[in-house]
């Protein structure tokens, strides 16, 4: 059936209103007492936050890649893009994770962009955005002597899921899933635009394999903005420690954004190097800045999107 006016309006208002209240529900979570009465270094705590906007139009400009790679063609401007990522990218805060990249096939797909491409270039570009940045935590984290409070075993496991992950990316493996997900869902054949390519797989790795440093070194001038005297010498242990809780936040699909998860892995890391007091006062800070930097980014992409309607059906699959 095709969507008409009406229900694409429906859909959006549908989707705004999820959103908004799985974001409400995770705010109402964060227990605020812990960060009372905490005053931050305001230059450092600038620095942070514009670092961090820096990665999350990092992620747009490789989401943009990976579909260039795929061979779109007539792309919307920068600025639009930006728009429609950083809506998806709030969708992370809903349950279940596959509003992150639903949001971005849907609200891009009315821009003219192939549907099958749009799916292959959303996918890809959550699961290497994890596998990347996991990748390089885990080496910045696993070498560090102060890892040792965390359990062997469990370093091994995580290497060992890291390694799953990257092989999972290869083309024919991941294009393999992607087409037998299509055809189960959908009940016929994938259309031959739904895989990716080795181009669009190594290019956005090597892309968010930097992009581990700046989203942990956003994390660290946070850090220099609340713990007076921290040494620079915790740099790369500090980016790696938040990296690695990120990544796999993000990778466990029914918390809303890694809820739980990437609270405690940062809390067992932090505590290597901090007091635990310390350490659950960062943890606590770290998710209530992040959470406003997500609607700042939010803000700021639909601002700079001043563009005349141009939204019209995709006339490709």
């Amino acid at each position: 059936m095709k969507m008409t006016g009406f229900h694409r309006t429906l859909l959006n208002f549908l989707l705004i209103a999820l959103i908004v209240a799985s974001f409400a529900l995770y705010l109402s979570d964060i227990d605020y007492s812990r960060i009372k009465g905490i005053e931050p270094s305001w230059p450092w705590l600038t620095a942070a936050s514009l670092i961090a906007l820096a990665f999350r139009y990092m992620g747009v400009f490789v989401w943009r890649r990976i579909l260039l790679d795929l061979g779109a063609k007539e792309m919307p401007r920068f600025r639009t893009l930006s728009s429609i990522y950083a809506k998806a990218w709030m969708g992370r805060y809903v349950p279940g994770k596959i509003t992150w990249i639903a949001a971005k096939i849907y609200l891009a797909s009315s821009l003219g962009i192939s549907k099958s491409r749009l799916a292959v270039a959303s996918t890809l570009e959550a699961v290497v955005q994890i596998v990347a940045i996991t990748t390089v935590s885990l080496l910045l984290v696993g070498l560090d002597v102060r890892t040792r409070v965390v359990l062997p075993e469990v370093k091994i496991l995580l290497v060992l899921l890291a390694g799953i992950m990257i092989v999972l990316l290869h083309p024919r493996i991941f294009n393999g899933i992607l087409q037998f997900t299509y055809r189960t869902l959908a009940r016929k054949a994938a259309h031959p635009e739904l895989q990716s390519n080795k181009k669009a797989v190594y290019s956005s790795f090597i892309l968010y394999s930097i992009g581990a440093f700046v989203s942990g070194a956003s994390y660290f001038f946070l850090t220099l903005s609340l713990v007076e005297g921290t040494s620079w010498e915790l740099f790369f242990y500090i980016v790696g420690a938040y990296s690695l809780a990120g990544a796999l936040g993000m990778a466990v699909p029914l918390l809303p954004s890694g809820l739980g998860v990437r609270d405690g892995v940062q809390l067992v890391l932090l505590s290597a190097v901090f007091p635990k007091e310390i350490s659950l006062i960062l943890v606590v800070y770290s998710r209530l800045w992040s959470s406003l930097i997500d609607v700042l980014f939010y803000v700021i992409a639909n601002m700079l999107d001043r563009r005349p309607n141009q939204a019209r059906p995709s006339t490709q699959p």
